[in-house]
């Protein structure tokens, strides 16, 4: 077959460069070199990505897995290991993942203050602000987080103290035990309280100073009568002559342990821890905040309400001044008595000013709450309790005669088991205190008030229980019957109205 001729067949330029370049193939390299170059391209980089461990990160890894490896043995050979595991992780898990913000009750974060003095300036993270009138005007908002309250009042000095929202371990403001309710809704109460601690040394010697004087100038002295009955050292005695008693009635200096041992005769209760919302009142504390709403009508801007730890005796002396006894018990319970409270109030206008609260001054009674101690390690907190507070010296004694039964009354089966109990005295405390006892409350048809003839009266005079009419007397035929004098001091005491306390009597 003719070959065909060869043609001129034009060259593409993007090949014109490719035909230049010579390919020279050599021969395959010597064994030696296959294994240099297998080396080499084992430690070239790989175009995709490889794990690449160092020595530390292999160490560990490798003691993490003993752990783990450990753990999972513990999970297999000890009991009740799920729950111990669980636990474990749960714990874990709160640390690294953020917990949400519980749900509070509404109101939680509202409160009221209390200030013990109402002149007080009240800051609240620096700003002033006016105190909302405790279950009249709306409470106090706290926003989330911490805040300090701040306040000051002359002489007094200034104090602080913190409060978180939500509440936290560091919190150092009291709160009352008792709440207050606005709108139907309950809310807290904060405490802002004052005390002679909270005084400078000398404020502290000038206010202890009026407290003595405004004791000493007290009217305490009243005459017996031949024959008439009163307490000695060894119990009842009879009045061979006309004497004269004194009341004698001192602030109580000390701070001991024995003040709170026999604290119970502000009570009337033994056990009673001496305390008032918290703050001591060994020797002078602040009254409960419900106390001061009921005698703010006796109350200036910037009076203190207060109650006193006095130790009180009787002295007892002839007409032309010979001693017949000095500090004679004030009581048949003997020494426990002599340590009782007053209720004082207290002025600051560039010096102070005290007054005790004696006799009609005497309004409302006064109740405190308290935590009654655990009886044994472990139990759950009993509830507060409310106690009522012995604030009269004149009428110690009686309260005594009162909680202990003494004072009984007509019971009859369609009245409760009831006793209305008024305790009546004057601003001379040595005069005695009439009691006037009635059964009352509601009966079983829900009627309230008391039968006709049920009232019985006494009166304590130098410490002696004595019955005052009839009725006492055939309820407690084994006490002594009044005196003429006695029976005067009863007609002018049934004509004041006395502090009204509700107790349960009879069996």
């Amino acid at each position: 077959m003719p070959e065909m001729p060869e043609q001129d067949i034009p060259k593409d330029a993007r090949f014109a460069a490719l035909e230049e370049e010579r390919v020279e193939i050599t021969d395959l390299p010597p064994e030696e070199q296959v294994k240099r170059l297998a080396t080499t391209f084992t430690y070239m980089p790989h175009p995709r990505w490889r794990l690449r461990v160092t020595p530390r990160q292999f160490t560990i890894a490798m003691r993490i897995g003993m752990l783990v490896s450990l753990l999972l043995l513990l999970v297999l050979v000890t009991p009740d290991s799920g729950r111990w595991l669980a636990l474990i992780t749960k714990n874990v898990v709160q640390t690294f993942v953020a917990q949400p913000t519980p749900l509070l009750p509404p109101g939680s974060d509202d409160f009221y203050l209390d200030a013990a003095i109402p002149g007080m300036t009240v800051l609240l993270d620096e700003h002033r602000i006016a105190l909302p009138r405790i279950g009249l005007d709306a409470p106090l908002h706290l926003s989330p987080g911490l805040h300090i309250f701040f306040w000051s009042v002359p002489p007094f000095n200034a104090q602080t103290c913190t409060v978180s929202r939500p509440f936290a371990r560091g919190d150092t403001c009291r709160f009352a035990l008792e709440q207050t309710t606005y709108q139907k809704t309950p809310y807290q109460i904060i405490l802002l309280q004052e005390s002679l601690a909270t005084l400078s040394q000398q404020q502290r010697t000038l206010l202890t100073g009026a407290l003595e004087q405004a004791l000493e100038k007290l009217s305490t002295t009243e005459d017996l009568a031949k024959g008439e009955l009163f307490t000695g050292s060894n119990g009842p005695a009879v009045a061979s002559q006309p004497l004269q008693a004194t009341l004698n009635i001192h602030f109580h200096t000390q701070q001991d342990a024995q003040t709170c041992q026999t604290f119970v005769v502000m009570l009337a209760q033994n056990g009673i821890p001496c305390d008032v919302e918290g703050q001591s009142c060994e020797q002078l504390c602040t009254t409960p905040w419900q106390a001061r709403q009921a005698y703010a009508a006796l109350l200036t801007p910037f009076s203190w309400l207060a109650f006193a730890t006095t130790d009180a005796q009787w002295d007892y002396r002839t007409l032309d001044g010979n001693i017949i006894g000095l500090n004679q018990p004030l009581g048949a319970e003997g020494s426990l008595l002599d340590r009782q409270i007053v209720l004082l109030r207290i002025n600051w206008y560039a010096a102070w000013q005290v007054d005790v609260l004696l006799g009609s001054q005497l309004q409302t009674p006064i109740y405190v709450n308290w935590h009654p101690e655990r009886t044994q390690a472990g139990t759950s907190a009993p509830t507060v309790k409310t106690m009522l507070v012995g604030d009269d010296p004149a009428c110690s004694a009686a309260l005594g005669y009162v909680t202990a039964g003494l004072t009984r009354v007509p019971i009859t089966s369609s009245v409760s088991r009831l006793a209305h109990v008024y305790l009546i005295s004057t601003s001379n405390p040595a005069l005695g205190c009439l009691i006037v006892a009635m059964s009352g409350g509601a009966n079983v048809n829900g009627v309230t008030g008391h039968v006709i003839g049920d009232t019985a009266y006494y009166i304590v005079r130098f410490g002696i229980l004595e019955t005052a009419n009839d009725v006492a007397y055939l309820q407690a035929p084994e006490l002594p019957h009044a005196d003429a004098r006695a029976l005067q001091i009863v007609a002018m005491l049934k004509q004041t109205a006395g502090q009204d306390i509700t107790i349960l009597v009879g069996n």
